[in-house]
């Protein structure tokens, strides 16, 4: 395998064919929490409250007033306090729905960008294949409809089983940690520094299990996701070629594993570089970012403000709203560099599994309007 040749020829796929370029944004968008607290609150209520619940504690004939003021003044004092706690309880319960809407907000974002992320890294490799098979560059849509179907389904899968054992070396992890320390408290003195290094020497190694794990998957997985992607295989019969895959030709594999890693180290640093170069556009985005995220932050705000009677909360839904705009545009540089960064990783493993997949595994590509 002529791995200089595959490179130059990513290089060359990255800059001619710019429909990549949106889908490399995208992924990375997509492959890569926010708390938020209120000052003042039901606690801002606390000594009035405390003060009317000293007045309410006495029976009203115990009740004592040397003038009509001083009723009316404790009138007043009561009917205030009664206002505070009823507009702590408005507040407490927009708190409540705030949190509610938050979260599901961030919940289907979550499930938008796993969609997004996947059907991108669909239609990147398809897009790719497709272009060394027959020629032909797709326009964005018909690269989108080649990344929305089973395939990108499949994907998900394939990523959800590999991750399936370290969340059980994770769990096994929390289990040991937990029985080792309560081992260790109801343990006596003699035992205890027993118990103590058993436990870490045990998370100490699977952690270095994780770990290699990890790396370990990080590269059988460029074949495996090409092997469902592009042969359109099923979960089980992608990672079984893949593995396979890797297994006989694990020196050309590997030697380009080595290199893409060198490759990655040696972008570490130019894109600090870049960074520096990029400040410009990057004030650039900021200030068109503000504007983006201004807008329909101060219009959600206005209209929760006809709702909502705390300001503090008008101004934390508008931030909200206008945060992801503002992010978007202002770090739209970095991401477009990054998404160039990962159309070129995509394209090299693409072409390193055409070139080092068996013959018979090549078969045309099917008609791209196929779901």
């Amino acid at each position: 395998m002529d791995m200089m040749k595959i490179l130059q020829r990513s290089w060359d796929i990255l800059w001619k064919y710019r429909t990549l370029w949106i889908f490399g944004f995208i992924l990375a968008m997509t492959v890569g929490g926010n708390t938020f607290k209120s000052s003042g609150g039901p606690g801002s209520y606390q000594t009035n409250r405390q003060e009317v619940q000293n007045y309410l504690q006495e029976p009203w004939s115990n009740q004592t007033f040397r003038s009509p003021q001083d009723f009316f003044d404790w009138l007043k004092l009561s009917g205030n306090d009664l206002k505070g706690l009823v507009e702590s309880q408005i507040e407490l319960r927009t708190t409540i729905w705030i949190g509610i809407v938050f979260i599901i907000l961030m919940v289907l974002t979550g499930i938008g960008m796993t969609i997004l992320r996947y059907v991108s890294e669909t239609a990147t490799i398809r897009m790719v294949d497709n272009l060394e098979e027959s020629g032909e560059e797709v326009p964005f849509k018909q690269g989108f409809r080649m990344g929305w179907s089973k395939r990108s389904w499949r994907l998900f899968l394939v990523d959800l089983l590999l991750l399936f054992l370290p969340g059980l070396i994770t769990a096994s992890l929390l289990i040991l940690i937990g029985w080792g320390t309560f081992a260790t408290i109801i343990s006596g003195e003699n035992i205890m520094a027993a118990g103590i290094f058993l436990v870490a020497g045990v998370v100490f190694f699977l952690i270095l299990v994780m770990t290699l794990y990890f790396v370990l998957i990080s590269f059988l997985r460029n074949f495996i996701v090409r092997s469902c992607v592009i042969e359109d295989a099923g979960v089980g019969e992608s990672i079984k070629m893949g593995f396979n895959l890797v297994r006989e030709s694990w020196k050309d594999a590997g030697m380009m594993w080595l290199v893409m890693i060198g490759m990655g180290i040696a972008w570490v640093f130019v894109s600090i570089l870049l960074l520096i170069v990029l400040i410009p556009a990057f004030v650039v985005s900021a200030v068109l970012g503000v504007v983006a995220g201004g807008i329909p932050g101060a219009i959600v705000g206005l209209l929760s403000s006809l709702f909502i009677p705390s300001r503090v909360w008008v101004i934390v839904i508008g931030v909200l709203i206008g945060l992801p705009f503002f992010l978007l545009i202002a770090l739209s540089p970095f991401l477009f560099v990054d998404g160039l960064v990962q159309v070129f990783k995509s394209t090299v493993w693409t072409l390193v599994y055409r070139e080092i997949k068996p013959k018979e595994l090549g078969k045309p590509i099917e008609e791209l309007a196929e779901a």
